[in-house]
C-alpha cells in the first residue's frame, strides 16, 4: 500500500499539467495581446535600433530555432500544431497582414503554446497515461514542463518536488536570493538566461564567450543563423511570458493540483475551460449538456507595470518580506486575492490565510439562475459572496464575486448537501474581468523590461574622429561596448579594437572613443554599425555563465562635409556634421586651398577625398590640409565611394566634352582605371549607390535626363526610362533635373 500511495501522490504532481494553466487558446491569446501592449509594438523606434525593422515583415526570421544546450545549438522547427489546432480557433492571421504565423508576434505566441509541453507517460501500471500535446518531435527530447508552472508566493514553494516558476523561468537556482546566477545544469533550455544569450548571438553573430561558430554544425553567423536566433529569442520570451500568465491563474499559485486525471490529480479545472472558451469565442458545455456561448474576454484596461526585475513579475516576496497585502507580484495578487477549486473557503486543503476567513466579513448577492440564464427549480437560490480584492501596485480594491454557497453544485445543475462553498460561473467571471487584463499587462511589463536598455553612439564634436556612449536609459550600464559590422558577404564581425569596458551612468554619456574602421574583411556599408552591449542594467547581472542584460542599437556613423564660397567661388571653410547633417562645425582650410571645389567624400577609413576642376585631393585630417593626388587630362565630375570595393567617378574627355568616362580606383583614389561606356551617352551624371549596391547615374541626351542603371565597372549603361527601378516620381518632359539619394 505504501508503493501505491507513492505513485498516487507521484502521479498527481507529474501529470498536473495535463489541463494546463490557462489552455492554449486562452495562452496564445493573452501573449497576442501583450505583445500589442507591448514596446514591440508601441515603439518603432526599439525595432529598428535592433536592426529588425530591415526584415520581411511578413518572414522575417524563418521557420527554425535554436535550442541552446551547453556549447552547442540544435535546430528546431515551427511545429505545424500551431496553425493546425491554435489558429482555426482563434483566427489570428487574416489576409494582407504582416502579423504572420512566423512574424516577431507569432513566435511569442508560439512560446506561450509550446511552454505546456509535456511528454507521453504512464502511472499506475499503465493504467493511466497521457499523450504528447502538442506533438513533439523525439528529437526535442520533451519534457513535462508544465509541473514546473506553480509558485506559491506565501510560502515560497513550487507544487512538490518540481521547481518554482521563478527558478524554471528566470533559469536560476533561487531567482529570489541569487537571480543571476544560472542553473549551470537546467534541463529547461527556454528561460530569461538562454533568451539573452540568443538575442546576444543575434546582434553580435558569436556566443557570449567569443565563439563565431554559433551556427549549426559550427558554421558561421550569416544573415539566416543570425535570424534564427532572433525567432529562438521571441519564441523563449514567450515561454516566459507564459509563466508570468500562470501566476494569474489562483490553483497555480496555491499549490491546487488540476489535472483531472485517473481521479488522482485534483479536480479538472473548470476555470481554464471555460476561460478558453470565453477567449476562442466557442461554444462551453456543462456537464449536464448545457450549451454556453460566453462573452468574449476583456484583455484590456489595466497599466503596464515598470517593475525593477524579472522576479518582481511573478513576486516581490524579495522586497516586501512578509507583508503580502503590499506585494506587488502577479503570484501575490492572485493568490491573496481569490480562492481556487481545491482551496475554497472551509476547504481541508486551503491553509492560507487570504482571502478573507471569516464568511460575515463577505457582502451577499441571490443568485437564482444556472449558467445558462435559466432559473433554479422550486425558485431555489444560491448567494455569492463578495469582498474586495487589494492591488497593491494601483492601491485600487475592486470588489468581486469570490466564492458561492448554497445546496448545488459548481454548475448550479445538481443539488449538494449539505450546503458547500463552491465556485460558479459569476465567480469565474469576476476572477477573470480581474486577472486576464493583469495577465496581459504584467506579461507586456515583462517583455518591456527585457527590451528597456537604450543606448546610441553619437559624435564628439570636442574631438576629430571621435564618438561617445550614450546610455538613453534610467538605469546604470557597467559592462562591455562593443561595435560589430557585416562583412560584404554578410556575415557579422566584431570591429577589432572596438571593445570598451566602461560605466556610463543612467541618462548621462560616456567618455570620448575612436576607433578604426574596418577594411578586411570589407564592410558590405562602410557606415552601418551594430553597438552591441552586455553587462550590467540595473539589478541584472553578468555571472558566470549568464551573459547578463544586452542592448543594442543599429548606428550609422555617416561624416558629412560641406564647402563654403565666396561669390567668387574661392573656398572660404570646410564644414563637417556627424549628424546626418542637423549639426555643422567648421574645420577649417589649408592656406594654399582656394579653387573651386565640386564636392567631397569621406571615405570611411579617416580620409576625405574632394574634387577639384582638374584634380582630386585627399585629406587625412579633417579637411585641415590636403594632398593633391592626380592631375587629370578629363573633367572629374561625381564619386561613388565604396562600389565593389571601389570608388567610382564619372568624368567628361576634355578633348571632346561629347564623349563621358568612368573611371574606377580601387586604391582610394591614388590611381584610376578607365572604363568604357557607350558611345551615344553624351553625358553621365550624379552617379548614386542605392541601398542593395546598384549604382545609378542620370544620362543626359541632351535633354531630358533619364535614369540609368551602370553594370560592373560601367561596361555598359542601361536606359532605365524615368526613375525605372528606384521608385522616383519625374516628368520626362521636363526640360531637365537631376536626383541624389542619401543612404542613411
Amino acid at each position: 500500500m505504501k508503493r501505491l500511495a507513492w505513485l498516487l501522490v507521484t502521479a498527481s504532481f507529474f501529470v498536473s499539467g495535463h489541463t494546463i494553466a490557462y489552455e492554449l487558446g486562452t495562452h496564445a491569446r493573452i501573449t497576442e495581446q501583450a505583445y500589442t501592449a507591448s514596446v514591440l509594438a508601441t515603439d518603432p523606434t526599439l525595432v529598428s535600433d535592433l536592426g529588425l525593422s530591415e526584415a520581411d515583415p511578413i518572414v522575417p526570421f524563418g521557420n527554425t530555432y535554436y535550442e541552446i544546450i551547453g556549447g552547442g545549438v540544435e535546430t528546431r522547427s515551427a511545429l505545424s500544431f500551431f496553425l493546425e489546432s491554435i489558429e482555426p480557433d482563434l483566427r489570428i492571421w487574416p489576409d494582407s497582414q504582416s502579423n504572420t504565423p512566423l512574424s516577431m508576434q507569432a513566435w511569442l505566441m508560439r512560446g506561450a503554446i509550446r511552454e505546456d509541453d509535456y511528454k507521453n507517460q504512464s502511472f499506475l501500471f499503465g493504467l493511466c497515461k497521457i499523450e504528447d500535446e502538442p506533438p513533439i518531435p523525439a528529437e526535442e527530447n520533451p519534457l513535462s514542463r508544465p509541473v514546473n508552472h506553480f509558485y506559491d508566493p506565501v510560502n515560497n514553494i513550487g507544487i512538490t518536488g518540481q521547481k518554482r516558476a521563478t527558478d524554471w523561468g528566470l533559469g536560476a537556482d533561487n531567482a529570489l536570493q541569487v537571480p543571476n546566477q544560472p542553473d549551470i545544469g537546467r534541463a529547461n533550455h527556454y528561460t530569461i538566461v538562454d533568451a539573452r544569450e540568443a538575442m546576444y548571438r543575434a546582434l553580435t553573430g558569436q556566443s557570449s564567450t567569443g565563439s563565431s561558430t554559433i551556427g549549426p554544425g559550427g558554421t558561421l553567423a550569416d544573415e539566416s543563423v543570425r535570424n534564427a536566433y532572433w525567432a529562438t529569442t521571441f519564441r523563449i520570451l514567450g515561454d516566459i511570458v507564459h509563466l508570468v500568465q500562470d501566476m494569474g491563474q489562483p490553483q497555480h499559485t496555491r499549490n491546487d493540483p488540476h489535472a483531472g486525471v485517473c481521479g488522482v490529480t485534483g479536480a479538472k479545472s473548470v476555470y481554464e475551460e471555460y476561460i478558453d472558451a470565453r477567449a476562442k469565442g466557442s461554444e462551453f458545455t456543462t456537464p449536464g449538456g448545457t450549451p454556453i456561448l460566453p462573452t468574449p474576454l476583456n484583455y484590456t484596461g489595466y497599466p503596464v507595470p515598470q517593475l525593477n526585475d524579472f522576479v518582481s513579475y511573478f513576486t516581490t516576496r524579495h522586497l516586501d518580506g512578509s507583508n503580502l497585502l503590499a506585494r506587488r507580484g502577479l503570484a501575490d495578487y492572485s493568490n491573496r486575492g481569490f480562492f481556487s477549486a481545491g482551496k475554497n473557503l472551509f476547504a481541508p486543503a486551503n491553509d492560507y490565510s487570504l482571502p478573507e476567513q471569516n464568511p460575515p466579513a463577505y457582502g451577499r448577492i441571490d443568485v437564482s439562475v444556472d449558467w445558462s440564464g435559466n432559473p433554479l427549480p422550486n425558485n431555489a437560490k444560491v448567494e455569492l459572496l463578495t469582498h474586495t480584492v487589494p492591488d497593491a501596485l494601483t492601491g485600487k480594491t475592486p470588489s468581486a464575486a469570490l466564492t458561492t454557497f448554497g445546496l448545488w453544485d459548481q454548475f448550479l445543475e445538481e443539488r449538494s448537501f449539505p450546503s458547500r462553498y463552491a465556485l460558479t460561473r459569476p465567480n469565474y467571471d469576476d476572477m477573470a474581468n480581474l486577472l486576464v487584463p493583469r495577465a496581459v499587462a504584467y506579461s507586456a511589463g515583462l517583455i518591456n523590461y527585457f527590451f528597456r536598455g537604450r543606448i546610441d553612439m553619437v559624435p564628439d564634436y570636442s574631438g576629430s574622429g571621435a564618438y561617445v556612449i550614450q546610455n538613453l536609459s534610467n538605469e546604470d550600464m557597467v559592462g562591455t561596448f562593443e561595435l560589430f559590422y557585416d562583412d560584404v558577404n554578410g556575415i557579422r564581425r566584431p570591429v577589432q579594437n572596438a571593445s570598451w569596458n566602461i560605466t556610463v551612468p543612467a541618462g548621462s554619456q560616456g567618455p570620448s572613443l575612436s576607433f578604426t574602421r574596418p577594411t578586411d574583411p570589407l564592410p558590405g556599408d562602410p557606415n552601418r554599425y551594430i553597438l552591441v552591449f552586455r553587462g550590467n542594467i540595473g539589478s541584472e547581472q553578468a555571472f558566470a555563465g549568464n551573459v547578463g542584460a544586452v542592448a543594442a542599437k543599429v548606428v550609422s556613423l555617416v561624416t558629412l562635409y560641406s564647402a563654403q564660397y565666396d561669390d567668387d567661388w574661392n573656398l572660404v571653410n570646410w564644414y563637417r556634421s556627424r549628424d546626418l547633417g542637423v549639426s555643422w562645425k567648421p574645420v577649417g582650410v589649408s592656406a594654399d586651398e582656394t579653387e573651386y571645389i565640386e564636392t567631397a567624400y569621406y571615405l570611411g577609413n579617416g580620409e576625405l577625398l574632394s574634387l577639384s576642376d582638374t584634380s582630386v585631393s585627399k585629406s587625412s585630417d579633417a579637411a585641415s590640409t590636403w594632398s593633391q593626388k592626380l592631375a587629370f587630362d578629363f573633367d572629374p565630375r561625381n564619386f561613388v565611394i565604396n562600389w565593389e570595393n571601389s570608388i567610382l567617378m564619372d568624368a567628361a574627355d576634355c578633348s571632346t566634352s561629347a564623349t563621358p568616362l568612368l573611371r574606377a580606383s580601387f586604391d582610394n583614389g591614388e590611381t584610376w582605371d578607365n572604363c568604357d561606356i557607350a558611345a551615344e551617352k553624351t553625358s553621365l551624371q550624379f552617379l548614386t549607390r542605392l541601398r542593395d549596391g546598384t549604382i545609378v547615374g542620370m544620362v543626359q541626351n541632351y535633354k531630358p535626363y533619364i535614369f540609368a542603371e551602370i553594370t560592373p565597372l560601367g561596361r555598359t549603361v542601361g536606359d532605365g526610362g524615368c526613375a525605372a527601378g528606384a521608385g522616383f516620381d519625374c516628368d520626362p518632359t521636363m526640360e531637365e533635373w537631376s536626383i541624389s539619394v542619401y543612404r542613411k
